[in-house]
């Protein structure tokens, strides 16, 4: 049952960002658009991870899917 709504949750989620993106990069540009989707993001997580201060651990699978997460955040941006 979780396993649904999380699903829901997230079809949600990237239904309304689909809906925003369609006016922001009208008005914006894309280029513009895909900067401040970037910008803000990186704003985020840095709040975030100051906020809760979590214990950074470097390892070599986490590293990895730090690469990963950078690579799907890139392309998720430019299918903006």
């Amino acid at each position: 049952m979780i396993s649904a709504l999380l699903g829901l949750a997230s079809a949600l989620g990237l239904g309304v960002a689909d809906f925003m993106a369609r006016f922001s990069a009208r008005s914006l540009g894309a280029p513009l658009a895909y900067g401040g989707v970037l910008v803000v993001g990186a704003v985020a997580t840095t709040a975030w991870v100051i906020a809760t201060d979590p214990p950074l651990v470097w390892s070599p699978f986490g590293c990895a899917m730090a690469v990963a997460h950078g690579l799907a955040v890139a392309t998720r941006c430019m299918l903006l």
